[in-house]
């Protein structure tokens, strides 16, 4: 899942801001390299939510790893004027499970903001390379 609101140079030099709900209320399952189950990058509203409450699996299959990657991240980009997302509003009251990949991380903030791991949320490592 992903939101993704690039700054276009339009007559008013205005970026699109992201009102909406990004949510994973079920499962995400990912097994390709530098890969993100829930990522943010576009200038938000104080009415956004980014919350997962279901589970995100970044794990190994036959052929590919989901190695390099996030369950959850909110990341910086040069193409997006404005990114921000207010503290305390990206939440991860479900689980983030990563099996057999390297080099990869639950949860990942490169901005002025957080990702809170609430009471009933978990972040799995399973180890087994």
């Amino acid at each position: 899942m992903y939101v993704y609101l690039p700054t276009t140079l339009d007559t008013s030099h205005t970026p699109a801001t992201f009102e909406g709900s990004l949510l994973n209320e079920r499962n995400i399952t990912l097994t390709g390299k530098e890969s993100y189950g829930m990522k943010l990058a576009g200038k938000t509203a104080a009415t956004a939510k980014y919350e997962n409450s279901g589970t995100i699996t970044l794990k190994k299959n036959t052929n590919d790893a989901a190695d390099g990657s996030a369950g959850m991240a909110l990341m910086a980009d040069v193409t997006v004027v404005g990114l921000n997302l207010a503290s305390g509003i990206a939440k991860n009251s479900g689980i983030i499970k990563l099996e057999k990949c390297k080099n990869s991380l639950g949860t990942y903030v490169n901005i002025n903001s957080d990702i809170t791991n609430t009471d009933t949320g978990k972040k799995l490592i399973l180890i087994q390379l």
